[in-house]
């Protein structure tokens, strides 16, 4: 608050009024920028924020995935549904100084070959293939690379291939 007293005229007079001063925006590094399967839960990335009310419409996330904002924090959540490397964006609304929370998520094509999901081709997943070769799969198994009922010899030409290939 403040009171300038005003001269040159006849009696006292003040000047009054009020200033706020906000503090900037601030937004944090994302807390990771993953790289993902598509169809995979991401796990949560979070940027905190101050100075803000809000956020705006995020910009560069890849399908299936929002952001959200509550209690100073950016959530980024969701599956991702499409592949790509996705940089995003997403506007501070509210406080002062115009600012934006960024980061990447890197989203690949699934390899069917991992069959234990570790990210690479590997005698670990010889291990899960081997045992099913020539069984006939009642229902869809992960071993069955082609989807024609049974674990055999065009499987495993699907598999060679792609051993000790790193999947992402």
């Amino acid at each position: 608050s403040y009171s300038i007293p005003l001269s040159g005229g006849s009696g006292s007079v003040n000047a009054t009024g009020t200033i706020n001063v906000s503090a900037d925006n601030t937004v944090s590094a994302a807390s990771s920028s993953p790289t993902l399967s598509i169809n995979t839960a991401l796990t949560n990335i979070t940027h905190t924020t101050t100075g803000a009310t809000g956020i705006g419409t995020a910009t560069g996330l890849p399908a299936g995935v929002t952001a959200a904002w509550a209690s100073n924090t950016i959530t980024i959540s969701g599956t991702p549904t499409a592949s790509g490397n996705f940089s995003y964006s997403i506007p501070l609304s509210g406080g002062c100084s115009s600012l934006n929370a960024s980061g990447t998520i890197n989203v690949v094509v699934a390899c069917p070959t991992d069959l234990n999901n570790d990210g690479v081709t590997d005698v670990n997943d010889f291990i899960i293939f081997a045992p099913e070769f020539g069984n006939t799969n009642v229902v869809a198994s992960p071993t069955d690379l082609n989807n024609d009922g049974v674990t055999d010899v065009n499987d495993f030409i699907i598999f060679a291939p792609a051993f000790n290939v790193v999947c992402h």
